[in-house]
């Protein structure tokens, strides 16, 4: 499954088989209820909904609006905090992976370093901020 971010493709990033069956349905929910497509479909239902009077069958004040409004923030705070987790899982994976990178970039260089210092010493040349 690939994903519009591209983060299927990072080599950090556990997907598909690697993940649990929890941590790909957030995944999904992220990448449905985290679009305009969802806000204003939801805004479009919501408006048709009061243009209508609940469809015939919710007369203003529209107590079955309010109930599934009530439920719908009541689930809110759930949804919100599990597609957070599974975007921090996913920075951590990606902040794991940068770091040792960097580690192996660093230990890379010292090493160059080191070959760089001793064909200067061989030629005899000093290098800049060195002493002599």
């Amino acid at each position: 499954m690939a994903f519009k971010n591209g983060w299927a493709q990072h080599p950090a990033v556990r997907t598909g088989v690697e993940l649990a069956i929890g941590e790909r349905a957030a995944d999904v929910m992220k990448r449905t209820l985290a679009t305009w497509t969802c806000l204003l479909g939801f805004g479009a239902l919501i408006a048709s909904w009061i243009a209508t009077n609940g469809f015939g069958v919710d007369k203003a004040p529209y107590i079955g609006l309010n109930l599934v409004l009530s439920g719908i923030a009541g689930l809110q705070c759930f949804v919100l905090l599990i597609a957070a987790k599974r975007g921090d899982q996913i920075n951590a994976e990606l902040a794991q992976h940068s770091h040792e990178t960097g580690e192996k970039d660093f230990l890379v260089d010292q090493e160059a370093l080191h070959l760089l210092r001793a064909i200067a010493k061989q030629q005899g040349i000093t290098l800049e901020g060195e002493a002599a």
